[in-house]
């Protein structure tokens, strides 16, 4: 498995409950032109796509011979059950989904997802083969460090039902603070916080370190500022604007590049 040092940009698009499913495949269409615009190249970049649930099936068709994997905004932590209204990883896994996102700070405030809830719904993505997007992120505005402990423990907590050795996984860091805000959070504190959940991870699985991405407000200028302490953007509103996603796509072209370069 690669590492998170590898040159690869990962780029998660999330749409939440913004566009429908006309919307969202109007998109889709445009980023797949977008993508095509930059032939292979479009492969150094991993793409990953989490529309609504009606898209998912849609996905195979769209994504064909392209370089873009598609993910959940949530599953149950049960695979079957009488739990009307669920989805479990089995479905999803079926329909091709490569990753899901889990503990966003909205469904843990809307929906009351404790710490437990979470890391069961962990052990349910990986137990059906799917990557966790496992968001983490403080309430409240803070320094590096305290907003750093915070985050590591929240990611712990998450990881609290699999085994150590259990990868892949990207932990998405996005400050509750700083998600929907006009201004993301401080490139300095991105970078301290990301770095230290990268470093945190690293002990606990010295093997296959993990990725680590950042969120909340992210759009086109912010990767360049980050540098070698991310490996990639949640995306959100900033990228349903096609023209924003295809800056963003062309500056982790670049960013990739910049990271191959000799020091």
């Amino acid at each position: 498995m690669t590492d998170f040092n590898w040159p690869q940009s990962l780029l998660l698009v999330g749409f939440k409950n913004y566009l429908d499913q006309r919307q969202t495949l109007a998109w889709l269409d445009q980023a797949m032109r977008v993508l095509d615009s930059h032939g292979e190249r479009a492969g150094e970049i991993e793409l990953v796509a989490a529309p609504i649930f009606t898209v998912l099936a849609k996905m195979a068709e769209i994504a064909q011979g392209r370089p873009i994997r598609w993910g959940a905004q949530n599953l149950s932590q049960h695979d079957y059950g009488p739990f009307t209204g669920e989805i479990g990883g089995p479905a999803l896994a079926q329909v091709g989904c490569r990753y899901v996102q889990i503990g966003h700070s909205e469904r843990r405030r809307l929906f009351q997802e404790t710490d437990q809830i979470v890391a069961d719904k962990v052990a349910a993505a990986f137990r059906n083969g799917l990557i966790p997007f496992i968001c983490v992120g403080e309430a409240e505005r803070s320094d590096a460090k305290t907003a750093s402990t915070y985050c590591i423990a929240e990611t712990f907590s998450a990881l609290a039902e699999v085994p150590e050795s259990q990868n892949p996984l990207v932990v998405l860091y996005e400050p509750v603070w700083a998600i929907g805000a006009e201004k993301p959070a401080e490139a300095s504190h991105v970078r301290q916080v990301c770095r230290a959940i990268k470093e945190a991870l690293a002990f606990r699985n010295p093997t296959q370190p993990s990725r680590v991405i950042y969120g909340g407000t992210a759009g086109p200028g912010l990767l360049s500022e980050l540098g070698d302490d991310v490996d990639g953007l949640g995306l959100g509103r900033r990228a349903h604007d096609p023209l924003a996603f295809a800056r963003v796509l062309e500056e982790a072209l670049r960013w990739n590049q910049s990271r191959l370069k000799p020091r």
